[in-house]
């Protein structure tokens, strides 16, 4: 998958993100979570722009998208991403498990980047 630009790479990570929470095949889930690899690691190369792009996934109605950026975010040390998470967490919706546990690792100084670099 090559993205052309920052646009598509930004709607391909969430529509990659909302899918992988709802399949159900371990196949899948590797599929989907390599393609959220790329359109990160696109959106890094992209430099200001990508970033910036990166981080307005944030505010994304999708709680699993809000989540994996906000751990993405956390792990390099935005601190303004622990407020989404913590949002999540207290909400008890579908992302509020992955929240707690992204937001544990963080208060253990154990928090990596979900999509780190090789």
């Amino acid at each position: 998958m090559r993205f052309t630009c920052i646009e598509q790479a930004i709607e391909e990570f969430a529509s990659f993100t909302e899918a992988k929470a709802t399949c159900t095949t371990a196949r899948d889930d590797h599929r989907l979570y390599a393609r959220m690899d790329k359109a990160v690691k696109y959106l890094a190369a992209m430099g200001d722009e990508g970033r910036s792009a990166f981080e307005q996934l944030l505010f994304h109605a999708s709680p699993h998208v809000r989540c994996w950026v906000a751990a993405e975010l956390l792990s390099r040390g935005q601190l303004q991403a622990k407020n989404v998470l913590e949002e999540l967490h207290q909400s008890g919706g579908p992302a509020s498990f992955d929240a707690e546990i992204t937001l544990r690792e963080h208060a253990a100084g154990k928090l990596g980047s979900p999509f780190p670099t090789k």
